[in-house]
């Protein structure tokens, strides 16, 4: 499988279009029913964190699954979106590769193995 793709940018009607690999991103709405957005930190870039890191993860969650977390993709978004979305240009269309969310991806798993081992078992000052 090659390279993951996202795209995302503002039509002229005033709505957004996320695509990856040229196709659109399915929505997994937990957050809200507006639809896509990104640039600050509120529903619609939550949505669309979930969703590109569900389509990602090869996840298709369901509501249930999202609510229980039970699924790869809500445990990451909410830091995907302070990372990847939230900082773009609201105006702006973007691209995030598939290479630079695994990359992020193993960070955090270092990070936490990382925090886990040498802090383990001593008190924290």
């Amino acid at each position: 499988m090659g390279e993951r793709v996202y795209r995302g940018r503002w039509l002229p009607d005033g709505q957004t279009e996320v695509t990856v690999n040229g196709l659109p991103l399915r929505q997994v709405p937990w957050h809200g029913r507006s639809g896509f957005a990104w640039g600050y930190g509120g529903s619609g870039p939550a949505d669309l964190a979930l969703s590109i890191l569900a389509d990602f993860l090869v996840e298709r969650p369901t509501l249930q699954q999202v609510r229980e977390g039970r699924c790869r993709c809500w445990r990451f978004h909410q830091d995907f979106k302070w990372a990847f979305i939230a900082p773009l240009d609201q105006a702006a269309g973007w691209t995030i590769l598939g290479s630079e969310i695994r990359v992020w991806m193993q960070a955090r798993k270092k990070r936490r193995r990382g925090a886990a081992g040498p802090t383990r078992g001593r008190a924290r000052p």
